[in-house]
């Protein structure tokens, strides 16, 4: 868990990565669609992007305005929200999707930051698409619906597997995580090809891992009507925060 250990933003935290997350936040305000409760997902084109740390500090931000939030890992596969906030994976969603538990069954667990609670992915299990697709995993949402201000649900990558598109019809939008001068854009016009397929709501970009001394990174967003561009860049100090780009899914031995 050590590469997670200063993944969250804080008030010592370098200017320009605190200031990042409230651009987001604001952005992401605007397209609530008059929901009670939005559904905000992260997906990224490929691994490595920094999805699931990115969604854990948008889901803090949130939180940090007063509001009621849940962040659930979704990402069984490789999942990574237990390492950022410490937390067992002992029971989570998967267990909830395959039935064997409920949200009241100690699944929602403290984050350990006000106004902010964590589902973790939970045991890794064979079939995490034909999970996301279960009634189980459907009601799960809506009951949560009721009970938040917001959720935000951490997806695999849609380069590797579809299961970010499931079920889409209950994502308020989608965010997409990109890493400065890593995804092409042949992988991210694959990746709004994909969700354009569903109908999924798209609401832009997080420019990860950008280095201001390169060129301005330029991608497939500009033919999307959805022209949102979250971009951040990092002080000198970023160093400081290795999170910010992280290997995901690597364990240290």
């Amino acid at each position: 868990m050590g590469q997670y250990k200063n993944a969250l933003v804080t008030d010592t935290s370098p200017f320009a990565v605190a200031e990042a997350f409230k651009e987001i936040r604001t952005k992401m305000l605007y397209t609530a669609r008059g929901d009670k409760c939005p559904i905000y997902a992260v997906t990224s084109v490929f691994p490595h992007a920094g999805k699931s740390v990115v969604i854990a500090n948008m889901a803090r931000s949130f939180a940090e305005l007063g509001k009621h939030v849940l962040l659930i890992d979704c990402d069984m596969r490789n999942p990574v929200q237990h390492k950022i906030f410490g937390l067992d994976r002992s029971a989570g969603i998967s267990e909830v999707a395959a039935g064997l538990c409920r949200d009241d069954d100690g699944v929602i667990l403290s984050s350990g930051c006000t106004g902010l609670e964590v589902v973790t992915a939970g045991h890794i299990p064979p079939n995490p698409t034909e999970l996301l697709a279960s009634e189980n995993y459907r009601d799960f949402l809506l009951a949560m619906r009721e009970r938040y201000d917001a959720i935000f649900i951490d997806f695999p990558p849609i380069g590797v597997v579809i299961d970010a598109v499931v079920p889409v019809e209950l994502i308020t939008g989608y965010a997409v995580v990109v890493r400065s001068g890593k995804d092409d854009k042949r992988g991210i016009s694959d990746l709004l090809a994909t969700l354009q397929r569903v109908n999924a709501n798209v609401l832009g970009f997080v420019v990860n891992d950008v280095n201001p001394k390169r060129a301005t990174y330029r991608n497939a967003s500009e033919k999307y009507k959805y022209k949102y561009r979250y971009n951040y860049t990092y002080s000198n100090r970023a160093a400081e925060m290795p999170a910010v780009s992280p290997d995901e899914g690597k364990e240290k031995k």
